[in-house]
């Protein structure tokens, strides 16, 4: 395409005007040498070039290398030289694409400068037109095309055959300058990783510009690249700082005049106009959980007893503008979901219902297929109306039967979030996970005897919840399966434990705390126990170990001369009698 931009001008700047001669019938050879110079930021005065060396150079040259230059051989087609010039001199070329538009393929390449700047090349008498068809890096853009017709003669009138031309070029090197700062618009933020891309004329991409593959800000927020040439370019965020979103934008920029920053203790000084961005990054929302309106990390429950998960996503300031909002829980297997229970709080109002009706809201509830995971996301109306809100869901759990007595049982809940700045989503998870866990307890029912080894088939306990007799732990249905080796229970009725014949007995399934162990029924021929025996369910106090079960003992009858049991009887009986005697005696000695 041709634009009306640079063959007049070049034609004043060579001041070859003159060095147009009639064509000969002599044939010369000629010698072109292009001397190529660049300067920085804009291009200096014309030099006035007759086709000689000059006796000095504008200041601020210097030589170019790796420029390459093609060249026409323009036929005349008929028409003399002069009119051949005039006709191109009025049809404005702006570069070595515009030429070859018209021209068609070169008729020659010139080798690449060299380190002086110089290219040469022997060429024959004709009419010539000269392009830059490469140009080095750091340039704004390539010489403007020129004309040159061989042989040529100086202003004396004196044959010249050998010509030198300084084509010029436009060295910039540019800058630029991030500022990273929190959601506030204030805090500066460090640690925040860039890539720095270049675009390749050639095809378009933007590969990693060399050495910039990691940009880290610095401790005042910033990072500055100087040196950049001429060219198209932008930033990406790679990795946020640490608890921040990352803000995957790509910030475009256009290296067009050179520039310098210094950073001087976070002090910015800047020479030029460099590309100067400042980003903001907002925190990455986070997700926590909880046990209890108490907020507590740990808790410990009766199996089949139930306690409320407080799941509360943060909700951040620019949700209204986030593509995704979602949070997430998966159940353990040792753990149940009471089926409807679940609820969302928006500000302290219950919005479950609501907010699903009015498409706010989508909710998948835990079930087998989906591995026990709820997930709750919010819709584009549901993340506006959650602006400058708080936002709390709870569910009722159960420890089932599955639990492992004494092991932890962890819960993470998840946020899916894109802030509308990320290529792909962000995933948030509670950072100090909440457990509940269960307990139990094992005893073996011995004889008081010497050995206290004898073990005692047939005593029954219940479990008090306060030492009384009146409150006492009762089974619900998944504490019955939990101990499916005690026979006889039925839910909502008192908890009843009978040794075995070895003497064993236990339960698996208790918070974790003091109980009292109660006999209700002592072995045949053995006193009940008369007070009772405290025992703490921990994390470690479950065993199915003989050796470490506690022992329970009975003693026989005469042994211990207490309420209840057939020793108290028979000594009750004995008593009587023997006062009986005694009454009867004294009566007989009156």
């Amino acid at each position: 395409m041709k634009r009306n931009k640079i063959i007049r001008v070049m034609i004043a700047l060579l001041a070859l005007a003159v060095l147009i001669t009639p064509m000969s019938s002599l044939a010369y050879t000629n010698t072109v040498n292009l001397h190529k110079l660049k300067f920085t930021d804009q291009l200096p005065p014309p030099i006035a070039n007759d086709g000689k060396v000059p006796t000095a150079l504008p200041p601020g040259a210097s030589p170019l290398e790796g420029a390459v230059f093609a060249y026409w051989l323009i036929p005349l087609g008929g028409s003399t030289l002069q009119e051949k010039y005039d006709a191109l001199a009025s049809e404005e070329y702006a570069d070595y694409a515009d030429v070859r538009a018209d021209f068609g393929t070169e008729t020659g390449v010139l080798s690449p400068t060299n380190s002086s700047g110089l290219a040469s090349i022997t060429l024959p008498d004709g009419l010539y037109i000269f392009a830059e068809k490469v140009v080095p890096a750091y340039i704004w853009k390539a010489s403007a095309p020129f004309i040159l017709s061989l042989p040529a003669v100086d202003q004396n009138g004196d044959l010249q055959l050998t010509v030198d031309i300084y084509p010029k070029n436009v060295e910039v090197r540019g800058s630029v300058v991030l500022t990273k700062t929190a959601g506030d618009g204030i805090a500066v933020l460090e640690g925040a990783h860039y890539s720095l891309h270049m675009r390749n004329p050639e095809d378009g991409s933007y590969p990693v510009y060399p050495g910039m593959g990691d940009l880290v800000t610095n401790e005042y927020g910033h990072i500055v690249v100087n040196n950049l040439p001429y060219g198209d370019y932008y930033l990406v965020e790679t990795m946020p700082p640490d608890g921040y979103a990352i803000r995957e934008t790509q910030l475009s920029f256009s290296i067009i005049s050179s520039s310098m920053v210094t950073d001087t203790m976070g002090v910015l000084e800047m020479t030029g106009t460099p590309a100067a961005f400042t980003q903001i990054n907002a925190s990455a929302p986070t997700v926590d959980k909880y046990i209890g309106a108490a907020h507590l990390k740990e808790g410990s429950y009766v199996i089949g007893e139930t306690f409320t998960w407080y799941v509360t996503p943060e909700v951040p300031p620019d949700i209204a503008s986030y593509t995704k909002y979602v949070f997430s829980d998966t159940i353990d297997p040792r753990l149940s979901v009471v089926p409807g229970s679940w609820r969302i709080y928006v500000d302290n109002v219950d919005v479950s219902s609501t907010w699903v009706v009015s498409g706010h809201l989508s909710v998948t509830l835990p079930t087998i297929a989906n591995d026990y995971t709820g997930v709750f996301e919010f819709t584009a109306s549901g993340r506006e109306a959650l602006s400058g809100t708080t936002l709390v869901c709870t569910w009722l759990n159960t420890i089932n039967e599955n639990a492992v007595m004494g092991e932890p049982i962890y819960n993470n809940a998840y946020l899916t979030y894109n802030n509308g700045y990320m290529a792909e989503d962000g995933t948030m998870s509670t950072q100090v996970l909440p457990y509940v866990w269960t307990g139990g307890y094992n005893w073996v029912k011995v004889d008081g005897g010497v050995d206290d080894v004898t073990p005692l088939p047939g005593a029954k306990f219940k479990i008090s919840l306060d030492g009384g007799t009146s409150n006492y732990l009762k089974w619900n249905q998944d504490l019955i399966e939990a101990n499916p080796g005690v026979a006889g229970a039925v839910s909502g009725q008192d908890v009843v434990l009978t040794s075995d014949t070895s003497g064993n007995f236990g339960i698996r399934g208790l918070a974790g705390k003091t109980y009292y162990l109660i006999e209700i029924e002592a072995p045949p021929g053995y006193n009940a126990l008369t007070a009772a025996v405290p025992f703490t369910v921990t994390t470690s106090s479950y065993s199915s170990t003989l050796q470490t079960r506690v022992q329970v003992v009975n003693n026989t009858g005469p042994s211990i001369p207490a309420t209840g049991g057939i020793g108290t009887a028979l000594f009750t009986i004995v008593g009587v009698a023997l006062m009986s005697c005694a009454v009867l005696l004294r009566y007989k000695t009156e």
